[in-house]
């Protein structure tokens, strides 16, 4: 059965001031592949979540997103880095697949350095904008970890006002992602 988690989420934080408390009930449940949601309010929780939800994968990591210029992909593209370069090592075909909803190709130069480095480990393609509306972004790693965000406006980025909720093992809610994920994904022609 699953549990739920809650903490004081109010406090204003910048990039990874993350409070002690929020960040061991985060490391606890990845490190025990627990089934509890973990809620977020602000940016730095969002990013720390999706750090550790990516810095966990063994096989394959897979994001849909809006877009990949905003501040809290530079803040994961580290993240990003290092599973691309472990996947890479690791002589299995591990991916990590992105959806982007933009026609035009991302302006944030630093992640396309990344991913021509790491052509055969990091796939992007790009869906059209009507879709965005339609589901919400996410992020999920080896069919059990997930941060599902919710919709917010550029506002609410520049206040660092992100809401979501993350599990790490919740295997069933993961798997219907990574099935959204993979429809989007095989009706994407580019």
């Amino acid at each position: 059965m699953e549990k739920e988690k809650s903490t004081n989420n109010n406090q204003s934080c910048q990039a990874l001031d993350v409070d002690p408390e929020y960040r061991k009930i985060v490391e606890d449940a990845a490190r025990k592949g627990e089934n509890i949601r973990i809620y977020n309010s602000t940016l730095a929780h969002a990013v720390f979540l999706s750090q550790t939800i990516i810095s966990k994968a063994a096989d394959d990591i897979k994001i849909l997103t809006g877009e990949l210029d905003k501040p809290s992909y530079d803040e994961i593209k580290n993240k990003i880095e290092e599973a691309a370069e472990k996947f890479a090592s690791s002589g299995k075909s591990s991916v990590i697949k992105v959806i982007i909803w933009k026609k035009e190709a991302p302006s944030n130069e630093e992640f396309e350095s990344l991913r021509s480095r790491y052509e055969n480990v990091i796939k992007v393609r790009y869906a059209n904008q009507e879709s965005a509306e339609k589901i919400h972004h996410f992020l999920v790693s080896d069919s059990k970890r997930y941060r599902i965000e919710d919709p917010h406006t550029d506002e609410d980025l520049r206040n660092q006002n992100v809401k979501g909720v993350a599990n790490f093992g919740d295997f069933e809610t993961a798997k219907i992602l990574d099935s959204i994920f993979d429809e989007e994904w095989s009706n994407i022609t580019n």
